[in-house]
């Protein structure tokens, strides 16, 4: 484009030189016109502002792309185990697991009681009604199913598996599985708490517990 003014800019001062017409200098305008036309590349004729807009957009772009990804961290803090009866499964857990809690708060609020233990290090485990959660989530309240999922409490031995099985059968547990050997080389056995929610006692010899290591 630069060399399409330069060449029209001669074209008017030689012109002009040779006739006092001041008309050469529309050679300027129209040299200028057919190099658009035929010389300049459509795609760098763009307007800034548009230029700036796209480029915009896509760093928009890009920093949403690395924001979703780092957004969710790979922890839990809470499992909430929803029940019926909040006084008999805190009564199942504390005194019948041995499970440390402070007991039933917020109360005072509706839908708000609720019954958190201290599990290991930044990990909690809650007790709350069902009618509660759905109310919360605004999710109908749906049938109960001891298959949806499973919560695991790892052990150091085999004996310490029987332990716990024998623990919770005391407390009121549906034993579901007795502990025996498992196919992949570990010990294992499955009970179910008042409402039916699936605990799997473990011995894995590849996992090393962090109160060991």
């Amino acid at each position: 484009m630069l060399a399409c003014i330069f060449a029209g800019s001669i074209i008017a001062i030689i012109g002009s030189s040779l006739s006092d017409s001041s008309v050469w200098y529309v050679a300027i305008p129209a040299v200028v016109a057919v190099g658009w036309l035929f010389v300049a590349d459509p795609t760098e004729c763009a307007a800034p502002t548009q230029k700036w807009a796209e480029t915009a957009t896509q760093y928009r772009a890009s920093n949403n792309d690395a924001t979703e990804v780092s957004v969710m961290k790979p922890r839990i803090t809470v499992i909430t185990v929803c029940v019926d009866d909040l006084e008999r499964s805190l009564k199942f857990y504390r005194d019948g697991l041995g499970l440390k809690t402070e007991g039933i708060i917020g109360k005072e609020f509706e839908h708000g009681a609720v019954a958190f233990f201290d599990l290991q290090a930044g990990l909690k485990l809650a007790l709350w009604p069902r009618s509660s959660l759905a109310h919360d989530s605004g999710l109908p309240v749906g049938a109960p199913s001891a298959t949806d999922l499973s919560l695991g409490h790892n052990v150091s031995s085999k004996a310490e598996v029987d332990a716990v099985m024998a623990q919770a059968k005391r407390a009121g547990a549906v034993i579901v599985k007795p502990a025996q050997d498992t196919f992949w080389g570990g010990y294992a056995g499955y009970f179910q708490d008042p409402d039916q929610h699936l605990w799997e006692v473990v011995w894995n010899p590849q996992w090393a517990l962090a109160d060991e290591e």
